[in-house]
């Protein structure tokens, strides 16, 4: 095949190359790891299986420094709706937090399933948003170096705050750069968007809080803009830590 065309193909799908290869890369990590009491590195995951349990009860997390709230909730999420779906097949299951602490494989298997797509997603808004203000090529085959040679594939699929943190970073940096480059006024989509990765990237971990003073930096950041994102980013995050609101006011007072 004549390289040209190749080059060309690249060009044109090196995007697409770049997610189908993290998707290979995060599924190989996380089928790996099987039962959650099994892998080496089971801390800090046993106590967000726990705490996923405790808000399915209506109970409020033990878990609360991160806040890591996020992915406390999503695992919450996933196991309702695994136990249900195995419930519709087996009547006889028992309680959902019984059957999760017995037979915990599915469960988890889902939700890093379902975190590994939420990653990528987040990695190709990212690439979307960037990769064209880069020589396409150079920029793609960076970006994969960095995937692959960092923790962000053992990240991706681990039950804790990481995965979040993750995907709240990519929208921010894509978002953040899009506007750098092209020095456009915000829209409200822009203000919402970050106001969605500032506030679940803060209650997934509060060290997320150091990108945003990066936003100052921004061409057309106005008053207003800042003003918007800083009401809907305290709103998200307040929304996405009520589970640990009892136990907070209990730690802190």
């Amino acid at each position: 095949m004549d390289k040209s065309k190749i080059t060309a193909w690249y060009y044109r799908n090196s995007i697409w190359i770049v997610v189908f290869i993290f998707i290979i890369e995060c599924l190989l990590f996380a089928t790996r790891w099987g039962n959650v009491y099994e892998f080496p590195g089971s801390d800090p995951e046993v106590a967000y299986v726990l705490n996923s349990l405790l808000i399915i009860e209506g109970e409020s997390p033990c878990h609360i420094d991160h806040p890591g709230t996020t992915m406390q909730m999503l695992g919450a999420f996933v196991y309702t709706g695994v136990y249900w779906l195995k419930l519709s097949f087996n009547g006889q299951i028992g309680s959902i937090v019984e059957d999760v602490i017995r037979n915990p494989k599915i469960y988890i298997m889902a939700q890093r399933l379902l975190l590994i797509l939420l990653v990528n997603i987040g990695l190709l808004v990212f690439l979307k948003k960037s990769s064209r203000y880069f020589r396409n090529k150079e920029f793609s085959l960076a970006i994969l170096v960095f995937l692959i040679f960092t923790p962000i594939i053992s990240g991706s699929s681990a039950i804790s705050a990481q995965p979040v943190l993750i995907i709240s970073s990519f929208l921010f940096t894509g978002l953040f750069i899009q506007l750098s480059f092209t020095k456009s006024n915000l829209s409200l989509g822009h203000v919402a968007i970050f106001a969605i990765a500032i506030g679940v990237g803060t209650a997934s971990k509060l060290v997320f809080l150091t990108l945003v003073p990066f936003l100052l930096i921004i061409p057309k950041m106005k008053v207003k803009n800042l003003l918007q994102l800083t009401a809907r980013s305290c709103l998200i995050f307040i929304i996405f830590t009520i589970p640990i609101f009892g136990n907070s006011i209990a730690t802190y007072s």
